[in-house]
């Protein structure tokens, strides 16, 4: 029976991780500039207080800020569990390789 082989190509998880990370970043840069670009409209609908536009601008934005800060969470938990795993794959093999060698 042939033994199994495990490869991991630690460079491509390092580079999957940092762009899962600099994605969430970007995400909320994003997000970020979206609200400040839409603030003078929305200060106009929300002028006399009553205005259906201004308030289905603020439920809107309520739910924009919500799913999006839960998205940009689970990115940048992703990119930590591929730079945890990353690191374990090489503290396995710097191991393997010591006591191989040793």
């Amino acid at each position: 029976m042939a033994a199994e082989t495990i490869t991991y190509n630690t460079a491509a998880a390092d580079n999957i991780a940092a762009e899962l990370l600099s994605t969430a970043t970007a995400l909320n840069g994003t997000i970020e500039q979206l609200l400040q670009d839409l603030a003078p409209l929305k200060q106009i609908w929300l002028q006399d207080g009553t205005s259906q536009a201004g308030q289905a601008a603020l439920a809107a934005q309520t739910k924009l800020q919500s799913a999006s800060q839960d998205i940009i969470s689970l990115i940048t938990s992703f990119g930590k569990t591929v730079n945890s795993n990353t690191d374990l794959a090489r503290a396995t093999d710097h191991g393997l390789a010591t006591n191989l060698f040793a």
